[in-house]
Order: C-alpha cells, then structure tokens, then sequence
C-alpha cells in the first residue's frame, strides 16, 4: 500500500479477511485505506478482481466490497454464493443483509401499528401514515421477499456447511414479511437440519414471534403456554445484553400491541413495565404511560389487580417481575384524582403509600413552594410566603377543607375559601410553584403547544379554567374592591394562559403561521378582563400593584 500499489494491497487484505479470524478487524481496516484516498479516490472492484487467480479469491473481493455497502446489497450475496458457495463470508453478509432488513422494513412496519410506541430509533420513512409511498420502505419491502427465496434455496445445497442458518433466515425474514404461514413451513423444513447452538437459539426466538403473532387475542391457555419460552429468554436476556434488548423489544413492540389492540391497558401496562424492568437505565416507558395514558378508574383497577390473589401464573410474572409497584400505582391513582379535582379519593389512595417512599422520590413529589400562596407573578423560584411544606396529600386534604368553607360560613369566609382553592388550582397548574402536584416533569416549551384538549386533564393543567371560574366566585361574594380587584386579574391571568401560542408544525403554510403568530401577540395584549378591570378598579391600590408588575396591562392602556 505505502509503494502505490493500492490494488495489490486491497486483494491480499480482502484474502487476509476471508481466511482465519486472526486480526480480520486490522485487515478489514487496512483493505478501507488501500482502496480509499482523499487525493487518488476509491479503488475500483473491477481492478482489483483482475488480481484473483480464482472464483473463490473473487468471492473474497466481492464480500468485502459488499461489507462497506450500506444499501439493501441481495444482488452481492448472489455473486458471491455464485462464486463460492462455501464462502464463509457469505453466513456473515447474509445475517448483516436481514440486520439492514430489521433497520428499514421491520421496525417501520411496527411503527405503523396502533399502540404506545416505546422504542427510540430513527426511521427511514418518509411519512409515517404512508410507507408505501417511501422508496427506502418499498424497496426493502421487496428485497425481504426475494431474500426469503434465496436464503430458502441456499438451505437447499449440500455443500453449505451451515445451511440451517439460511433457513431460520428465511423464516425469520418471512416473519418480517407478515407471511406467517410461509414462516412456520420454514421453521419446520430448518428444524429437520443440523442446527448449531446459536442457530437454534434464533430458530427458538422467530419460532416464539411467529406463534404470537398468529393469535389474534392473548388468552389466559395461550399465556400459560407463552410462560415457559419467556421464562427461557429471560435467562438468557439476565446473561447477555442482545438478549436482553430481544426480551425488552418482545415485550414493547409485539407482547404491548397485542395487548393494547384487544383493549386490555392493565397488561399493556404490565408488558411495558417488564421491559422497563429489563432496560433498567435509560428511561421509564411504563412509568411514563401510567402517569400520562391512564385516568383515575383505570389506575384504580391496576392496583386491585396487582393485589388480587386470584392471579394465574402469566399475570404472577408479569406482577413480579414490574419495574414499578403497588406504591407507584396509589401514587398515580392519587394523583389522577388531584388531577380531576377528587379531594376525597385522593385522599384516600395517598394515604395508602407507605412512610418512605416520598424520601427515594424527592424529584417528582417534594414541595418547596406553598401552593396557596398569593403571587400575581408566576415564578418556580422560592418566596417569602413559602413557610409551608406541602406533600400531595395535605395538599389534597386542605382543597377538600376548603371545598366545605365554600358552603358553609359568610360570604367572606366563603369568598375567602375560593379564593385560596383558586391558588391551590392555579398554583398546582403548568404556570404555578407547585406544578409536582399534578406532573412529574417541567419543560419550558409544553405550555406553548396546543395541549388545551377536550377530555385531557392537560386542558386544566395548562388552561386554569376552573381556577378561572373560582376566582369569579370569590369576587362575587366579597364586598372589599380591593380584593374584588385582585380576583379580576387573577382571573385575567388564568384567561391569559387559554391562549394557544401558534406552533410551526400545525400550518402548511409559513404565511398563513406568521398572520397566526401577529394575531397572537394582538390577542395576548387585549385580554378580556382588562376593560372592566381599568373601568372598575383603577381607583385601587392592588391596580397600581398590577400596572406596575405586567407589561400586558400597560401595552392595553397606552394603546387604548
């Protein structure tokens, strides 16, 4: 290579390569700088199989070529099984081509399945509701029909030293195919072969895929017959991390789905946790899908259902083997009900977590701020009027003692009582101290997106309506213009916050989202609060407080 001779270089690097395993790294390695040159260019294929003095040196050259293509490359493994049958290189390229399969056709093709989508990877489609259209999809979508021919007639040869292995392949790729039945035929043609260990193993695994797949509906005799298999890979995945990535993706991508499409959430959840339970250090899908995807009847029946001494063996595992527990399940439960404003059933599922288990969660349910503070600025910093340390449940347990002072008392004990269950509501949203409450992460770029939907407890989280609404009534009730007026902005506040900031994504054209974005900042600026609030209140002192502290209000009043 140093003498210029890059061709002869790439030829006995790529024979090197082929033969023992002994440093096949360094000499792959050396064959890429013989035939790559910043200055001269690549080294032709062409040129360098005029150096071969046979078909199976020119199978060499052709593997090795084939190794550096990233492209679908079928039309490579039939020069080389051409060339040389027996080339070992041939096993190695064969699995890389269905690997290249999983990236491009598998995992898009599970993507397009209804369900909770747990893993992160970059997909090649184009548009994820028409892969068809996709070229890359379309095109691997054929190469895995013509690999299953090919891989089935190399099982075929006799002078195949390891012809199961291209059987299993074209069964697992006809799995890939969704031709299950084809799938089973192959599987049991490979089986009748002299399979090795490892093979074995990845018959066991397409086996286990195709016989889920074919059921329509997971019962309770189809999970007593799944148990034993899972139980065999979980041994595996608890020694090896391919394995264990296997054990997590069975559970995610087909064991979920399956479940999810025939309506069952408790054990879409449960599968999820399993995998969870198995990652165990990048992320928290079943955690995630049980605080967000869940409401408060549905969590309830989780718990009853981890509980329940009626489980058969299926549901054991799934129970035991979770990545959470009955106490992350009341957690949720209790605060689902926050959410949906159930002081009572908050109370009483977050009386149920045991003494503790708050001290390992600092993160996601200790209370810094005082969430009945009286802030007309929104800020998670830290305030003088924080001297008292809320947990969610004494914040449950005040919103239920002030919920019965607003029907009991004077209409200023009552006023009084809305007013601070306003605060708690306000407090407790997305714009509030004491978000924890009710979520479990903060992002500065959440309350800009178009989460206000019907039937979410998001549209309250990030909409204030009903503290909007409490405010109102404590105006009502107080005869003090001051607090009358205080009341007013707050509830021009929680209006405020019901403005949908225009997102980019949500219009096809950039001049139709730039006349949104301008009648966004018009809209923000003439709240429909402000007119009475100036007209009413401008004589008191909290309006000289309010003017001072919002550039909203003086942007109203200049303009006007």
């Amino acid at each position: 290579k140093h003498l210029g001779k890059r061709e002869e270089a790439a030829y006995t690097f790529s024979q090197l390569f082929a033969g023992k395993r002994l440093k096949r790294r360094s000499n792959y390695i050396s064959f890429i700088f013989s035939t790559r040159d910043e200055e001269l260019g690549a080294s032709k294929k062409e040129d360098v199989l005029k150096l071969c003095k046979n078909n199976k040196e020119k199978a060499n050259v052709t593997a090795i070529y084939s190794i550096s293509n990233v492209d679908n490359n079928l039309p490579g493994l039939k020069e080389i099984y051409q060339l040389d049958p027996s080339s070992p290189l041939l096993e190695l390229l064969t699995i890389r081509e269905v690997n290249k399969l999983e990236e491009k056709y598998l995992h898009p093709s599970i993507e397009k399945l209804k369900g909770n989508k747990i893993m992160y990877s970059w997909s090649l489609m184009g548009d994820a509701d028409h892969p068809n259209y996709d070229s890359v999809y379309h095109e691997s979508e054929q190469e895995a029909k013509d690999m299953i021919s090919f891989c089935h007639s190399v099982a075929q040869n006799n002078m195949i030293p390891n012809r199961g292995l291209f059987e299993v392949a074209a069964a697992y790729t006809a799995y890939m195919s969704k031709d299950l039945k084809k799938a089973k035929e192959l599987l049991s043609s490979a089986e009748k072969l002299n399979l090795t260990p490892a093979v074995k193993d990845q018959w066991m695994l397409t086996n286990l895929l195709v016989t889920i797949n074919e059921k329509q509906t997971i019962n309770a005799a189809f999970e007593e017959q799944l148990l034993p298999s899972i139980q065999w890979l979980e041994g595996k995945a608890n020694k090896d991390e391919e394995w264990e990535k296997f054990y997590r993706n069975l559970f995610t991508e087909v064991i979920a789905l399956k479940y999810h499409a025939q309506n069952d959430i408790h054990k879409e959840v449960l599968s999820i946790g399993i995998a969870e339970k198995m990652l165990g250090r990048y992320f928290n899908p079943a955690i995630d899908f049980l605080r967000t995807k869940m409401n408060s009847k549905e969590v309830e029946k989780l718990h009853a259902f981890m509980l329940s001494k009626s489980l058969n063996k299926w549901e054991n595992y799934l129970v035991k083997n979770n990545s959470f527990s009955k106490d992350d399940v009341a957690d949720i439960a209790g605060t689902a009900y926050i959410r949906e404003s159930d002081w009572d059933n908050a109370e009483r599922w977050l009386k149920q977590i045991v003494p503790g288990y708050y001290k390992t969660e600092t993160y996601t349910t200790y209370l810094a701020a005082n969430p009945f503070a009286d802030l007309i600025y929104d800020t998670h910093a830290p305030t003088k009027q924080d001297t008292v340390v809320y947990t969610k449940l004494r914040f449950a347990q005040k919103m239920k003692q002030l919920m019965q002072q607003t029907t009991t008392g004077t209409d200023l004990q009552k006023a009084k009582a809305f007013y601070q269950m306003a605060n708690g509501l306000y407090q407790a949203s997305y714009w509030g101290n004491s978000w924890m409450i009710q979520e479990y992460w903060w992002s500065g770029n959440d309350g800009l997106e178009n989460t206000h939907k019907e039937g979410s407890w998001q549209k309250e989280y990030f909409g204030v309506y009903k503290a909007e609404q409490f405010y109102l009534k404590a105006k009502e009730l107080s005869k003090d213009e001051n607090f009358k007026a205080r009341c007013m902005w707050m509830a021009a506040k929680c209006s405020q916050k019901q403005l949908v900031v225009p997102g980019y994504e949500a219009f096809s054209d950039y001049n139709l989202y730039e006349k949104a974005s301008e009648q966004y900042v018009k809209d923000i600026r003439k709240n429909k609060y402000y007119s009475l609030f100036v007209k009413e209140y401008s004589k008191t002192n909290f309006y000289k407080e309010a003017y001072n502290s919002c550039v909203y209000l003086k942007d109203y009043i200049k303009a006007k």
